[in-house]
């Protein structure tokens, strides 16, 4: 991708110079990501979004007052010194303007007993300086330094605090999470009383985020490292929700950024503190977040690119425009954008994917079935798609059984084997090639896991049946099953049950695949409420919501085993 194609024109005067009297006043606009659907709110309104199923999480870092004016010692000539982070005790990563005026030794006075003396230039404009003061340097930093306000904010902020969230607490940021500002300890207090679990997390807000993409091709832009934390209290709340399905919602992208780039690195949410040059762009795969809660960002920006990964540029552009229709407020003290993925209205990408899923290679096709290769060590069955004999009787086809197998090889890069025209035979109680290549495939591919999907009748009460074998077919990993059982019930439907009726015994497919292949196995059986394809669109986009992070779970399981 382009730089080029992440620019819009933005009228000045959407600009916002000044914060509103009352944070929570800023227009929300609500994005479907899925669907781009479009709605307007008030920031206030945010509450009615989310509910006890979910989990905020938000960045906790604080604004430092890095922005010190100072005298260059010889000629007394006007320095500006923009801090950024401390490297080392009292060593200091920093923006000097105007470089050329210095060199290796320059002094910078800020006042009696408190200056810096350079210590190294790049050409990026990146200085080292070491601080020399007396008392504490805080107390020096307070006194001489001010709010680093972005370039674009020409008035005067009259309140430091309102570049400071309500729960900023560990201080080291030279700009603040903007996305932070609009809540209010009401807002937050409502929020906990609805249920909804908020987590801490803390990234010093340094040059990566904010420093412009010089190079064409995005690809080629390298990221300043930030530092970040996560404490062990975060990564048991976030490894739990992630395992019960929860929607983790990131307030502000660099709240995203930590739980991405954590769980990239360890498979998981894992405690520590470190930095993060992670740069997320179009292309990119989610692995923890579901939802965001952002601000409108610069044209041509990092953050305008990672917003584009999480749905779509086209999407995301839509908006921008829409935005900018509607005179919403853009940039550090301007409205902001819930990009949300709650189930949309049938959405042609479907459709498009479906006939873009027919020209995928086919690695083993036989009469009636097909094997189509994956990425993971995933593989979904649908074993009924079509109409099949069973003991002479002639059985109707699990409508959209293949559709679903479809879909979540095109999302989640699963391998897929399916039934694609009518049979004489029912591959999933008798002995037939499709078990057998089935089971020489996942050898030859080390696939770990068995989705084998069917559909339940219309006359059945539950809405999920997962067959174990009473956990047999999972080599009895009671856990594993509990979390994808919570994760069907926290996402889908509360009518969820494990081994009941349908469990998988006998001479399944997944109990066959098991024996034979020592892999974990299961069967899930589905109400045709929820495969309906174009008559329930929202439910069948619930279903594939749900089944993703299903396969999310599994993704994470084979990690941490």
């Amino acid at each position: 991708m382009k730089t080029s194609e992440f620019d819009y024109n933005l009228p000045s005067s959407l600009i916002a110079q000044s914060p509103l009297e009352k944070r929570s006043d800023s227009k929300l606009l609500i994005l479907n990501k899925y669907s781009g659907e479009i709605k307007h709110q008030k920031f206030s309104d945010i509450v009615n979004f989310l509910s006890e199923k979910d989990v905020l999480v938000l960045n906790n870092t604080k604004v430092l007052p890095a922005r010190i004016y100072g005298i260059k010692e010889e000629t007394n000539a006007k320095i500006e010194v923009l801090l950024l982070k401390e490297i080392k005790k009292n060593i200091w990563q920093c923006l000097i303007k105007p470089q050329k005026r210095v060199k290796l030794g320059t002094k910078i006075k800020f006042k009696d007993d408190f200056f810096a003396e350079v210590l190294e230039l790049y050409n990026d404009g990146i200085t080292n300086i070491k601080m020399y003061y007396k008392g504490v340097f805080l107390e020096n930093l307070n006194e001489c330094g001010i709010m680093p306000l972005p370039p674009y904010i020409h008035e005067r902020l009259e309140n430091n605090d309102r570049y400071q969230t309500v729960y900023a607490k560990n201080l080291g940021s030279v700009a603040a999470p903007t996305a932070g500002l609009h809540f209010t300890n009401e807002i937050l207090n409502k929020l906990k009383e609805k249920g909804v679990t908020i987590v801490n997390v803390t990234l010093h807000v340094g040059i990566g985020t904010f420093r412009p993409v010089i190079e064409e091709d995005i690809s080629k832009h390298k990221m300043h490292s930030e530092y970040y934390e996560i404490s062990k209290e975060a990564e048991e709340i976030l490894n739990k929700s992630l395992n019960e399905g929860k929607r983790i919602i990131c307030v502000g992208t660099t709240a995203l950024r930590v739980v991405e780039s954590n769980y990239t690195k360890y498979g998981k949410i894992k405690e520590t503190k470190e930095e993060t040059n992670i740069f997320i762009y179009p292309g990119y795969k989610f692995k923890c977040t579901d939802a965001l809660i952002t601000n409108f960002h610069l044209p041509k920006s990092t953050l305008l690119m990672l917003v584009s990964a999480l749905c779509s540029k086209e999407i995301i552009m839509n908006a921008y425009n829409e935005a900018i229709k509607h005179e919403y407020r853009f940039f550090s003290f301007g409205d902001a954008m819930f990009i949300e993925n709650t189930p949309s209205k049938y959405r042609k990408e479907y459709n498009n994917n479906l006939k873009e899923f027919k020209n995928k290679k086919v690695q083993i096709k036989k009469d009636n079935f097909k094997i189509i290769t994956g990425e993971n060590n995933i593989i979904l069955s649908a074993p009924h798609a079509f109409k099949q004999e069973r003991n002479s009787n002639v059985k109707k086809n699990e409508y959209n059984t293949a559709t679903i197998v479809k879909l979540m090889h095109i999302i989640k890069k699963t391998h897929a084997i399916y039934v694609y025209k009518d049979e004489n035979v029912d591959h999933n109680f008798e002995n037939t090639i499709y078990r057998k290549l089935l089971s020489k495939y996942i050898n030859d591919n080390k696939i770990k896991y068995l989705i084998d999907i069917h559909g339940l009748e219309k006359k059945e009460k539950f809405d999920i049946i997962i067959g174990t074998n009473n956990f047999n077919n999972v080599n009895g990993d009671i856990e594993l099953i509990k979390s994808i059982e919570k994760i069907f019930k926290n996402n889908l439907s509360e009518k969820v049950f494990v081994d009941k009726k349908y469990s998988s015994k006998g001479n399944t497919i997944s109990t066959y695949i098991n024996k034979n292949n020592n892999i974990k196995t299961i069967q899930i059986e589905i109400s045709k409420n929820y495969r309906k394809f174009k008559k329930r669109p929202k439910s069948f986009n619930k279903l594939i919501m749900t089944l993703e992070k299903v396969l999310n779970l599994l993704e994470r399981w084979d990690k941490n085993e």
